[in-house]
């Protein structure tokens, strides 16, 4: 009998091992929420926060070859002080993951504070600079390796121009997109596709140390209102939980369950009933 297709089966099924055994590390996360969980089969993500001339780099990369490069411009662009880098390699990464990447980490070293997250749909940038015409400049260096259907969303001021602190905090809570945070079905148990969203809004928390979050949770009208009440609550303490655990005090956050008693679509259709199921955020500044 012929071996190669032999050979050919046994190469199948170790590449699938490889490939169930990261969805599977990564499914197994959900017992501990974590802000740095990556799949090599998930979309990719990539993330740069620059603060307080700390420089944190992670997300998904193309190769070896890219992390060092990454690695260079990090070590020749950025002022001296603490970094860290967390990489994880994907199957099967944009063709211009690479020089998007690279070049967005080019163009914050323009910046004095920054925080960027990038997905398989948009580049979202926040920060302050000192230097207009050489940031625009560098903005347009990263243009120029977008695709087209890749958005790029940008926030960044020029430092003598710059609002005051509540003022900035507040247009970023507003720029911050609050995708609806997901649960799984009648339980205070988050699913990992709401993790991108808390996470920019741990970012927020972090760079805006004057503000405090409300979290409220609400329910749609399936059910009697005592379980919609604790389901409500649970899962805004859950969305709390998860900003504690990334490291917002606790005492900045509150948290309210309002069950169905405030409805902002109608109960009677399936469109309608997911729409009132949601976590609403607010933010004031904290009373000291």
């Amino acid at each position: 009998m012929p071996r190669r297709p032999q050979i050919f089966l046994i190469v199948g099924f170790g590449i699938l091992g490889v490939l169930l055994t990261a969805t599977l590390e990564h499914a197994g996360g959900d017992a501990e929420i974590s802000s740095t969980e990556y799949s090599s089969v998930a979309p990719p993500t990539f993330s740069v926060i620059y603060r307080r001339g700390v420089l944190s780099i992670s997300g998904h990369t193309v190769s070896a070859e890219h992390e060092q490069q990454l690695e260079r411009i990090a070590t020749d662009s950025f002022a001296d002080g603490n970094r860290e880098s967390t990489y994880w390699p994907h199957v099967l990464p944009p063709d211009y993951w690479q020089q998007v990447t690279t070049h967005l980490l080019t163009a914050l070293a323009l910046t004095r504070s920054a925080t960027a997250v990038v997905d398989s749909t948009t580049i979202e940038i926040t920060g302050v600079t000192g230097d207009r015409r050489a940031w625009l400049d560098a903005l347009d260096s990263l243009r120029d390796t977008l695709p087209e259907d890749l958005g790029l969303a940008v926030d960044v001021f020029v430092q003598d121009d710059a609002p005051t602190p509540s003022v900035l905090c507040n247009r970023m809570f507003a720029n911050i997109v609050l995708t609806p945070v997901g649960f799984r079905q009648s339980s205070a148990e988050l699913r990992t596709s709401s993790y991108a969203i808390l996470d920019r809004l741990v970012n927020f928390a972090h760079d805006c140390q004057d503000s405090a979050i409300i979290i409220t949770g609400h329910s749609d009208a399936t059910g009697n209102d005592a379980f919609n009440g604790s389901l409500s609550l649970a899962r805004a303490e859950a969305v709390a939980t998860y900003l504690v655990r990334a490291g917002i005090r606790s005492g900045r956050l509150s948290v309210a369950g309002a069950g169905s008693s405030v409805p902002i679509a109608d109960n009677s259709t399936p469109h309608g009933r997911s729409l009132n199921r949601r976590i609403e955020f607010e933010t004031r500044l904290v009373t000291r």
